[in-house]
């Protein structure tokens, strides 16, 4: 009876529970209505830090209008920032590392979807989604390897 208890609680474990699940993503949830008060993703605006994300010549456009306020991106040596309004949106650690090369912003019509591309200190694609409320404070985020992607993850910066 032992065996059979200790072999049920490890097919219940390697099934499912604490395992991620498409629906875990934050970018998965809005990317199928899953995330409260969030019915779709609006159309995003384009984000281009890195002058040399798109090649060589392509304009930076780090300046986005939102319905929130004004969206600044800066990339700078001494770590990345994101103001909204001026203000400076607390970042996750790997936000801050390396340079943020370019990525969507999705206006919520009262919050933001901050979806970009970076690469990690040790040089690996990282893509890094941000959710901001109205007054430019960081409700959820989600850091996510590139190569490999890790399954059930869903892309907003890069389609």
């Amino acid at each position: 009876m032992k065996k059979l208890a200790y072999l049920l609680g490890f097919l219940i474990t390697i099934g499912g529970v604490g395992a991620a699940s498409a629906s875990d993503y934050l970018g998965c949830q809005l990317k199928y209505g899953e995330y409260p008060g969030v019915k779709s993703l609006p159309k995003p605006k384009m984000v281009r830090v890195s002058p040399d994300s798109y090649g060589p010549g392509a304009p930076q456009l780090t300046d986005v209008k939102t319905s929130i306020g004004p969206l600044h991106f800066e990339d700078e040596r001494a770590g990345n920032r994101i103001l909204i309004k001026g203000a400076e949106v607390v970042l996750p650690l790997e936000a801050k590392e390396g340079p943020i090369e370019y990525g969507r912003v999705y206006d919520l019509k009262g919050s933001l979807m901050i979806a970009i591309i970076k690469k990690s200190a040790n040089g690996r694609p990282l893509e890094i989604q941000l959710l901001v409320d109205k007054d430019g404070q960081l409700v959820k985020s989600n850091v996510s390897a590139l190569m490999p992607p890790p399954a059930g993850h869903c892309s907003l910066a890069d389609d």
